[in-house]
């Protein structure tokens, strides 16, 4: 636990977060934030009449969980803030307030960080939005702040494609491009890269739903779309369902499709049924006991639904097609 007065003088990279929590006198407040060697930094402190006092070292601005619980902290990259007394929030060298009110932490008042002030205000402007209106006022805030630490923070926790990470990232200060962030969007980049189209497909080995071993190499001499899918997941299952016409129509003219699902032990039997119940004809990998599918890791995937077409030298041609498209795209090379 780590403590401070605000008379103390702070260091280059040091900072003071102090405040008050409005109708809770008691307990203790908890932090996780970025440190300066890179790695999360947990910490806390007993409330006192309602006020708490820590300091902390960031050597730029860095975004922060807040909490009246323990158990509530995350526990892994993703830092997501549920719950009445929890929030997100960005800290910097130098002294934040933040007040909050029981059971309203998401609108709590923050003052001494620049990067807070551009958070909140881009909070507040997407409090009431959905959907595209909200998607339009993000990529208008990332347009207009290239020097940002919030808009590095925003890209580098996005799921864009290669492309507008490459613009986003092109378009930083030089300092936001060292930060943590940056360096994030930076590693995103290079994952994407080696996926994209007209680099050799990765291969793996991983058995089918059938107890078979296969590698994506077994597929050379074909057009093979590799599909990653999950059970639970609407949105690949409707577009599995609409790749039933595509694969029909060009099953006996050298293509395939090979569905690798992203489903680990936990879901299971979920999976089964849905191969079941869906009677998808084409090659299913098997859900392992871990949803962290090797194919998924090798292929980069951060959402679904998600597919590569790779071509018979095993290149990859087309990125996330969707049916429409794929049925243009091998209509063209297969009818050549």
């Amino acid at each position: 636990m780590a403590s401070a007065v605000a008379q103390k003088k702070l260091s280059k990279q040091e900072f003071l977060l102090t405040g008050t929590i409005s109708g809770k006198a008691d307990g203790s407040v908890y932090v996780r934030y970025m440190g300066i060697h890179g790695k999360f930094v947990i910490d806390s402190c007993h409330l006192q009449q309602g006020h708490f006092s820590l300091t902390g070292f960031a050597k730029e601005p860095a975004i922060t969980f807040i909490s009246t619980l323990k158990r509530a902290i995350p526990d892994d990259d993703d830092m997501e803030a549920g719950g009445k007394n929890s929030t997100l929030f960005f800290v910097e060298p130098g002294t934040v307030t933040a007040n909050f009110e029981v059971g309203r932490f998401k609108d709590g008042q923050f003052s001494g960080s620049a990067s807070q002030d551009q958070f909140a205000e881009l909070n507040r402007q997407t409090a009431q939005l959905n959907g595209k209106e909200k998607e339009a006022v993000l990529h208008r805030f990332l347009d207009q702040h290239p020097d940002s630490y919030v808009t590095a923070y925003l890209v580098s926790g996005s799921h864009f494609d290669l492309d507008s990470l490459r613009l986003y990232y092109n378009r930083l200060h030089k300092a936001v491009k060292k930060s943590a962030y940056g360096e994030d969007i930076s590693e995103k980049i290079e994952k994407k890269e080696k996926v994209a189209i007209g680099h050799s497909a990765p291969d793996f080995k991983q058995q089918t739903a059938d107890g078979k071993e296969i590698s994506i190499k077994d597929f050379r001499g074909k057009y093979v779309l590799l599909t990653f899918w999950n059970a639970t997941n609407s949105a690949s299952r409707k577009e599995n369902e609409n790749l039933v016409s595509v694969y029909n129509q060009f099953k006996d003219k050298n293509f395939t499709i090979l569905g690798a699902s992203t489903d680990g032990q936990a879901t299971r039997k979920i999976w089964r049924a849905a191969l079941q119940k869906d009677a998808l004809p084409w090659m299913q990998l098997l859900a392992l006991k871990s949803n962290h599918n090797p194919a998924a890791t090798a292929y980069d995937i951060e959402s679904l639904p998600a597919n590569f077409l790779i071509d018979p030298k095993g290149k990859i041609i087309g990125v996330n097609l969707k049916p429409e498209a794929l049925n243009q795209k091998l209509a063209g090379l297969i009818n050549k």
